[in-house]
């Protein structure tokens, strides 16, 4: 990279030498524009693209002092850095006053000006890959305004659990990428420097941008979500290896998404390298349909044992081996609607539709999806029903224990654990009586108390979060950005 720096020096041996140190002991600093003035130093910077300002104190015309007050009054982005003698060290001390990053005593010691460079060089490459993240941020949603013919990137789509997310889907999948540290993993395959991670459009998915030229080997990502022991939830990397610039992210990301639908398996943690032409076979999907039919065969008018076996049976069947998600889930849906239509009288199957959705994708392993399923089974087409008063009352207990509870860690496991029933009941149960899953619930009283605390204390963001049981002030940020579409330090100026 290179950083354009601007020299303020009256005196023209002295610039010269400045100018000459600069470039000589780190190229990567290029002085592109000097001036002998405060003046003529205002009308460049608002002209021309300066990185870092080397300013000396004592000018003609405007002193450096007025020239750091202006760029402070007009939040000009410039790294200043004063140039005095040792009798100026007044004007130095008000120079911190206007943001200056650091000072340096004429005449320059080499040895000091490295160090000095060496913090600044570090300080752009920051900014660097901040600005191109939010360039990428940008390219995901189509933003056309974006141009970088320049560089070329990679692509993967990492999506945790279920692909098709929803609003009924309570896991917080913040705490779970940082529990992941998928930054870490990659910087052991991959150059810190070439690979930017950003948000997707669901808060389950990651895209990691890679740098043409240091793409990694699939065998790399495979050890990525070959960590059974450390998966939260089944890991989906879907990588493709063609190199795309801003312009075409966004059509990119969607193949993958729509890649990812297709592919992905089942409970299961898996990498594929996207290929575009690939066609699933049919004759494995009709095999599966013939076996759950047999399945049902033998199980439904049976007792419940057998009906319970055979949806075990079922889910053996569909993750012992790979299978894709839609394919699996499609199996599930036909089981239960099968079911359904033997025991008409209990129950039609769009009226547990959203409690089979919420297993489906709230279930972190297979055995906690057999007992989730287990339980809607036994509740749905087995047993006397829960009366509508006992129901209204486990609602109202939840909600008061969500009331003075939510700032603490709350989980759909935790809930069941206190109530005594699976967190799909419970989640449908509440959402029957105020139409939001007890974590919504949670998110929106987080949210409340987040607004007030901003508005009337003087907290700052990260207390606030960490005072709402927020680990990573970001992660906060992020969801309170989503809920009110502002950033908590603009709603802080807005208020």
């Amino acid at each position: 990279m290179m950083i354009q720096v601007m020299v303020v020096e009256d005196e023209p041996p002295v610039q010269r030498s400045i100018c000459r140190k600069i470039e000589k002991i780190n190229p990567a600093f290029k002085v592109t524009a000097v001036a002998d003035n405060g003046y003529t130093a205002i009308e460049i910077l608002e002209k021309q693209d300066i990185d870092v300002m080397f300013v000396d104190i004592n000018l003609p015309v405007l002193s450096g002092i007025e020239v750091l007050e202006y760029m402070n009054e007009k939040q000009i982005d410039v790294i200043p850095v004063v140039l005095s003698g040792y009798k100026d060290f007044e004007y130095v001390k008000a120079a911190f006053s206007n943001n200056v990053y650091d000072y340096l005593l004429k005449p320059l010691k080499d040895n000091d000006l490295k160090i000095l460079l060496d913090r600044i060089m570090q300080i752009c490459k920051k900014r660097d890959f901040e600005e191109k993240a939010q360039d990428l941020e940008k390219a995901l949603t189509g933003f056309v305004g974006v141009e970088d013919r320049t560089r070329a990137y990679c692509m993967a789509l990492l999506t945790l659990g279920y692909n098709g997310y929803s609003a009924g889907n309570d896991k917080d999948y913040g705490m779970l990428f940082q529990q992941l540290d998928i930054s870490n993993k990659i910087s052991t395959i991959i150059p810190v420097e070439s690979f930017w991670i950003v948000d997707g459009k669901q808060i389950n998915e990651k895209i990691i941008f890679i740098r043409k030229g240091c793409d990694p080997e699939l065998s790399s990502l495979n050890r990525l979500v070959d960590r059974r022991g450390e998966m939260p939830c089944p890991l989906t990397i879907v990588y493709s290896r063609e190199a795309v610039n801003l312009k075409y992210v966004y059509g990119t990301y969607e193949k993958l998404r729509n890649y990812t639908k297709k592919n992905m398996i089942f409970m299961k943690s898996a990498v594929f390298a996207y290929c575009e032409e690939e066609i699933r076979p049919e004759e494995k999907g009709k095999k599966i349909k013939n076996r759950v039919d047999r399945i049902l065969e033998k199980c439904i008018a049976e007792g419940i044992n057998p009906v319970i076996d055979g949806m075990k049976e079922l889910l053996d069947m569909l993750t012992i081996r790979p299978v894709g998600h839609k394919e699996a889930v499609y199996n599930l849906r036909y089981f239960i609607t099968k079911l359904c239509q033997e025991y008409p009288g209990n129950q039609e199957y769009f009226e547990i539709e959203d409690e089979l959705q919420f297993v489906l994708e709230n279930s972190s392993s297979v055995g906690e999806m057999k007992d989730e399923l287990e339980f809607l089974i036994r509740e749905h087409f087995f047993s006397e029903k829960n009366g509508s008063g006992d129901k209204q009352q486990i609602a109202k207990s939840m909600k008061e224990f969500l009331d003075k509870n939510f700032r603490t860690n709350i989980t759909n496991q935790k809930l069941a654990e206190r109530y005594g029933f699976v967190p799909s009941y419970l989640s449908t149960i509440f959402k029957s009586y105020y139409d939001m899953t007890p974590m919504d619930y949670v998110n929106y009283k987080k949210m409340e108390e987040a607004k007030h605390l901003l508005a009337h204390s003087r907290m700052k963001v990260k207390d606030v979060a960490n005072y709402l049981g927020y680990q990573d002030s970001l992660y906060f940020s992020k969801v309170f950005k989503k809920e009110t579409g502002v950033s908590p330090k603009e709603y802080i100026k807005n208020v």
